[in-house]
Formats: C-alpha cells, sequence, structure tokens
C-alpha cells in the first residue's frame, strides 16, 4: 500500500499507479480571490470523505475509509488521490486482498453521486439503488445482502459539495477524474436549496 506522500509534478504525468482517482481544479486566472482553489481542494476533499463514509455502509459499517493524496499536478490544480481503507472487528476480512475492490466501488459511487448533485433528473432513490449495485458488483459479502445507503444522508451530503461550488467564480471549473479516465463535472451553478433536498429525501 502507498505511503501517501505527495510531491509536485510539473508536466502531466501518467495517473499514479495506486491512485483511483483525481480532484481537478481549472481556475479562471487574474480573477477572484487565489486562496479559492486551495479552499476548493481542501473542502472538495472534505466531501469525498463523508461521502466514503457513508458509502461504505452498503458495504460493512466497519470500513473505515480515510482519503490519502498520492499526487499533486500544478497550473490547473490535480490531486490524485486513493482510499486507504481500514477495517474493525473481522479476522477474516484483515487476512484477504479486499482494499482494491472496495476502493473502485468507492471510485465509482463517488462518480455516481457528483453526476446526481448536478440534478441531471436522476432520483435520490435510483442513486441509492445504483450505488447498491455497484455495492454488489464488488462481491465483498459471502451472503449478498447489501443495502442501498441512507437516503438521509446522501441528501444531506449535497451542502457539503455546494461549499465547494460556492466559493468558486463563473468560469471555474471542478472535475472527478477517475483512474480509467472516466470524469464527470461538478457542475458549478447547480446548488440544493434546503426545500429541495427534503423533497428528494422523502420522494
Amino acid at each position: 500500500m502507498s505511503n501517501g506522500s505527495t510531491h509536485i509534478a510539473t508536466r502531466a504525468p501518467s495517473p499514479p499507479r495506486y491512485a483511483e482517482f483525481a480532484i481537478y481544479i481549472d481556475f479562471e486566472k487574474g480573477r477572484g480571490s487565489p486562496t479559492r482553489v486551495y479552499r476548493a481542494a481542501d473542502l472538495m476533499i472534505h466531501a469525498l470523505q463523508n461521502l466514503d463514509k457513508t458509502l461504505c455502509g452498503a458495504i460493512d459499517t466497519q470500513i473505515e475509509p480515510i482519503l490519502v493524496s498520492e499526487d499533486l499536478e500544478t497550473g490547473s490544480m490535480k490531486i490524485w488521490l486513493m482510499s486507504a481503507l481500514k477495517i474493525t472487528g473481522d479476522q477474516a476480512l484483515k487476512d484477504l486482498n479486499w482494499r482494491p475492490v472496495v476502493g473502485e466501488y468507492l471510485a465509482s459511487a463517488k462518480y455516481a453521486y457528483i453526476r446526481w448533485a448536478n440534478k441531471g433528473g436522476q432520483s435520490l432513490v435510483d442513486l441509492a439503488h445504483e450505488v447498491e449495485a455497484l455495492a454488489e458488483r464488488t462481491g465483498f459479502k459471502q451472503i449478498p445482502d447489501y443495502s442501498p445507503p441512507s437516503f438521509k444522508e446522501l441528501a444531506g451530503l449535497a451542502f457539503g459539495f455546494d461549499k465547494v461550488k460556492a466559493i468558486m467564480e463563473p468560469m471555474d471549473r471542478i472535475q472527478y477524474i477517475m483512474h480509467s479516465g472516466e470524469s464527470v463535472e461538478c457542475g458549478i451553478v447547480n446548488h440544493w436549496s434546503p426545500k429541495e433536498l427534503l423533497k428528494v429525501n422523502v420522494s
């Protein structure tokens, strides 16, 4: 497992071997506070960490996800990250190489969540079932008794991503990029109101 070290690169390298996804922030130069880029990166990492905790609940509540950095590319900021997963209680799982499978699941489930958070029309119920299907695909459990993550938690986590968007300038961009190259924009203008989230939570 990587030690999670961070280094600065002046060119665009291939994704680090152990990295599962990247946060890419392309900012409008010469406009707004320069600190917004670093604040946005910090808030985005915290939002993704909180999302991982909810997503892990669909597989096993004993899994504790912790994001660690694998690389940092300068210019427009790109931060490559991976989930350093820990588990408590189950010795059998500790003896298995389950971390890559769960890490891949978390990367895909975060992609699905950000796509939903862009308010493209997918319901929260559909998102939860998509996450459940991704969890089942891991084959993590001998008995496939997976369950969708909490609707309430999924809805509430949208505010964490909205905090990131709120400090960005209109021409800034934030992308979530998987190791495979698939990416999804975090729509800067797509904000949720408490009323909207209450509605999708109970629908």
